[in-house]
This record gives C-alpha cells, structure tokens and sequence, in this order.
C-alpha cells in the first residue's frame, strides 16, 4: 500500500494512525506523500505511532524542537497566533448560515478572507487583540499593516474602502477562540494619511457585534 501513498501494513488496528497520515498528507503531491508513508515505514518499527510531520524533514528538527523554538522566539510565535487566529476564524465562517464561499488570501497587505454571504461578496481582516487592555479596560486593536512601501509611509495603514469587516480576536485576553467584528465603516480615520484607517482601534461601542449576522445586519 506504500507504493500508493498510504502507510504501509495498514490493518484494522492502525485505523488511527492511517487518519492521521491523511492529516499530514492530504493536499500534498502523489511524490511527497510517497515518501511521507516510506518515512513513516522506517519510524514504524520503532515507534508505530510516530508520524514524521514534512516541516520536521524539512527543517531538520523534531516537532517538539520546533514548538520549542516557536514559543522562544516572540516575533515567530506572533505570527504564528496570528495565523491561528485565521485558521479559527475560517473555521466559525465556513459553518455559518448564508455563506456560501470562503476563500483564505495570502498575500501581503491584502484581507485575510473573501467571503460570499447572502449574494454579498465581503473581505475580512483578522488581528488577535493586544495582551493588554486600555486604561478602561477594552480590548486594543494594533490596525496596521506588518511593512510599508519605503516611498510611502501611509502604506502601513488600510484604506477605508480595502475591506469590509474587522474580526478581532480575543484569544489573548480571554484565551478563547472567539471574536468580535466590525464594519470599517465605522472606524475612526487615521490622523496624517487621508483615505487611511487609524491604527489604534478600540473594541468597544454598539458597533461592535459577537457574531457575524449582527455587523451585517447592522448595515
């Protein structure tokens, strides 16, 4: 079965295992997934319930090491709750009464989701809140782009009308999965660069909504 792409010697006992190889594998071309099942052959004899993830060949490192690099590296671990925050977003939108597609974009500078919702095509931004609350105790928003173009600086900061929706994460205050959204109509403009959104953004206010259906039937 190997030479198919699966474990090999799959029995009714590693029924487990082989969901988990799937896991891994799924999405990955025929060639990698047959040396994933070959690496996971050579580790079985050892170990039969260890699967080798490809980030840990690629790198050269076990996934223990790489979760301990993360955690020490603040930037590294920054972005990576960055994309956890999306990978849960994409979870809540996908289920959700009305909408019909969800599409991840990943490219720089642009929204994190297209969405379709009622025949309405919206793009949302994702940003985890700050750790720490303002002097009024609200969740913060740092609004702003991770670089800007070096001829101009107004660049870090989105323009108005480049998305729809804000979802904010409150994960790393409440250290759960949950967000809070809000039209970009709403937000105050930046100060120095017309067309642009302000940075610092406060999650509080009426126009603030738990769930998508209320920021869209706000409008």
């Amino acid at each position: 079965m190997a030479a198919f792409g699966c474990p090999p010697r799959l029995q009714p006992d590693r029924f487990m295992q082989y969901v988990a190889f799937e896991q891994i594998a799924t999405g990955m071309e025929p060639g990698e997934r047959l040396l994933l099942a070959e690496r996971m052959g050579r580790k079985e004899a050892s170990d039969p319930a260890r699967l080798v993830h490809p980030l840990e060949r690629e790198l050269g490192l076990t996934a223990v090491e790489i979760l301990d690099l993360i955690g020490g590296a603040f930037r590294i671990k920054a972005a990576v709750r960055g994309s956890a925050a999306e990978h849960h977003l994409g979870q809540y939108l996908r289920p959700r009464v009305g909408v019909t597609h969800v599409k991840p974009i990943d490219a720089d500078g642009e929204p994190d989701f297209e969405i379709e919702f009622r025949r309405r095509r919206l793009l949302i931004e994702c940003k985890n809140v700050l750790r720490m609350p303002n002097a009024a105790g609200h969740p913060r928003v740092d609004f702003q782009k991770t670089r800007a173009s070096k001829s101009d600086p107004c660049s870090r900061y989105y323009m108005r009308d480049q998305l729809r929706i804000l979802a904010a994460c409150l994960h790393p205050i409440t250290e759960r999965w949950e967000y809070r959204f809000v039209r970009t109509s709403k937000l105050l403009a930046h100060r120095t660069c017309p067309g642009r959104l302000s940075q610092n953004v406060v999650v509080t206010g009426t126009h603030w909504h738990s769930d998508l259906d209320g920021v869209i039937a706000a409008e």
